[in-house]
């Protein structure tokens, strides 16, 4: 490919990545290093082939996205930052059922103890609203912008508004003793207008609970992990960086917690496991026959390894990770 020519997109520069200033979505720092290229052209084959969903809507007439890395808050980062449209996360749906908008998570038990009996509840990119059933005793209001699972949402007598953060912040500004969300931030574009949203959505003195899939766990030495791929996934979270939300935004860091690898994910990291120890991880993609074979010796010795892993004791720190922030004074501005 030539590097000369990585966007055909108007309105991107027709320069190499490395040598253009990519400023970081996060905490706005122009140090940002670029880790890899990914050809949108093998993503989009790899998503059409697996999910039997070719994403040529999201990736128009771009032909390589960056995965960068920023030297000030640690977000790693997809640029541009090609977000799913709502027919990609229906296609997801179908493929996936209710592995997709799980009604349990090992994160809802976590959350859950950090909310006190009737504090009101905000939920932003809620899906069916299913924390809801974890919380019975606090008000719930979620925000989501698929229509089925908002409508989903609505037989099932919760209150769920088609509405952005930054929308329903505006309308309704320090109305909330929690404002939380699951498996979400790492889906949006602009994560800094997102979390300033649900900043302002607060009470002071009210927490903010924010759960990602974990970069200081397995899913960092994941080779075709898709799913944690643009334009489904558009940035990589570690501890660090979640500590810095509180260098940004007028929050206190309260806490971190690691879930426990969940049965969900046990073939996963086996998987990953066996892999690393053939060689490391090389790439977020490889399409190649060799990586193909070695996908299916690894899973099928991961399999063994299972069994070792039933234990809770022998488990390792599992695909996410909760932090909390107390709200500490008023938002700032973009």
């Amino acid at each position: 490919m030539n590097s000369q020519n990585n966007y055909c997109t108007a309105g991107y520069s027709m320069v190499s990545p490395a040598r253009r200033h990519v400023a970081c979505p996060l905490c706005r720092s122009a140090e940002t290093q670029l880790l890899e290229e990914i050809p949108a052209s093998q993503l989009s084959d790899s998503y059409r082939r697996v999910f039997g969903y070719p994403p040529s809507q999201e990736f128009a007439d771009i032909c390589s996205i960056d995965y960068r890395r920023c030297g000030e808050c640690d977000l790693r980062f997809f640029h541009p930052p090609v977000a799913g449209t709502e027919s990609l996360y229906n296609a997801l749906r179908i493929q996936m059922g209710d592995h997709y908008y799980m009604q349990d998570k090992p994160e809802y038990e976590i959350a859950r103890h950090w909310i006190g009996e009737g504090q009101s509840v905000l939920d932003v990119g809620c899906g069916v609203g299913a924390f809801a059933a974890a919380i019975p005793q606090s008000p719930y209001t979620g925000l989501e912008l698929n229509s089925g699972a908002v409508a989903e949402a609505k037989l099932l007598g919760r209150e769920v508004l088609k509405e952005t953060i930054e929308e329903h912040s505006a309308k309704q500004p320090g109305q909330y003793d929690v404002v939380c969300s699951f498996q979400v931030l790492e889906h949006v574009s602009d994560v800094r207008g997102f979390l300033a949203g649900c900043c302002a959505a607060l009470k002071t003195g009210g927490l903010l609970i924010t759960c990602v899939p974990s970069f200081d766990s397995y899913l960092s030495s994941q080779t075709n992990a898709l799913l944690n791929l643009p334009p489904h996934h558009l940035s990589h979270w570690s501890d660090l960086c979640l500590r810095q939300i509180g260098e940004i935004f007028p929050v206190r860091l309260e806490g971190i917690e690691h879930e426990l690898l969940a049965d969900v994910h046990l073939d996963s990291y086996t998987t990953t496991l066996v892999m690393t120890a053939f060689r490391g991880r090389r790439h977020l993609l490889d399409t190649s026959l060799a990586n193909r074979l070695l996908t299916r010796v690894s899973w099928k010795l991961g399999k063994v390894l299972s069994g070792a892993l039933q234990a809770d004791s022998m488990r390792p720190r599992g695909h996410s990770v909760v932090a909390s922030h107390r709200k500490v004074g008023e938002s700032v501005g973009l």
